[in-house]
This record gives C-alpha cells, sequence and structure tokens, in this order.
C-alpha cells in the first residue's frame, strides 16, 4: 500500500511522464485529445459516474498512476466515500483478490486525496 502523500507524488510523477511523451508526439497527442473530447461530449452518464467506472477499471488493470489521477478527477466530480466504495466491489467482484488489494489503495488515496482537497479549500 501506499504511505501518506504519495498519490500526490505518483499524479505528478505521472503528469510530468506523460508531457514528456506527448512533446515527442504532438499530432498524436491532439488525436488523444480529441478522442477524450469526443468521449465527454454530450455523454449520458455523469462525470460522476464516469470516474467511478475509470476507478474501477483501473483497480482491475492494476494501475496506481491511474487509481490517483482518477480518484482526485472522481473527488473533484463529488463522489461520495460510499460511492467509491461501491464501485471498488464492482471491481473487486469482476478482478478477484489482486482487485481487492489495488481496491485498498483506491481507498487510501480518496482519503488522501480528499484531506489535501479540504485543506486546500480551507486555505
Amino acid at each position: 500500500m501506499q504511505s501518506e502523500n504519495d498519490f500526490e507524488k505518483l499524479l505528478r510523477s505521472a503528469n510530468n511522464s506523460v508531457k514528456e511523451f506527448f512533446k515527442q508526439s504532438p499530432e498524436r497527442m491532439e488525436a488523444f485529445h480529441n478522442l477524450l473530447g469526443i468521449t465527454g461530449y454530450k455523454a449520458v452518464l455523469s462525470e460522476k459516474h464516469r470516474e467511478l467506472i475509470a476507478i474501477a477499471l483501473a483497480v482491475v488493470k492494476q494501475c496506481s498512476y491511474c487509481i490517483a489521477f482518477h480518484v482526485e478527477k472522481a473527488i473533484n466530480a463529488g463522489v461520495s466515500k460510499q460511492e467509491l466504495l461501491d464501485a471498488l466491489w464492482v471491481a473487486v467482484i469482476m478482478g478477484g483478490g489482486p482487485a481487492l488489494m489495488y481496491s485498498g489503495e483506491a481507498l487510501k488515496a480518496f482519503e488522501e486525496l480528499s484531506k489535501k482537497k479540504k485543506e486546500s479549500s480551507n486555505s
């Protein structure tokens, strides 16, 4: 499991890595951004529900970077802890024991990043 503040470090590291990767392939990056825009445009599911699906998929795929990224987006979209727990149990049902281990990581990310958001909104 990740220790305190590790999820903020994961987010920073992922963003830095991806920026450099995208610098090397600007045309593909533009196409990727277009795909992201199209999939969110006039979506039937709310942003909250799309992020919960993304978290469940990140857990099943065992991607700590994806977990941190989508948990932060989910918090910003107003996902509650209970909604996250429901999505994580779906991931466990579909992904078994490994998903159970990464679900704990997603819950820790939620706790850490929610605390960070509260502290920044209070200052």
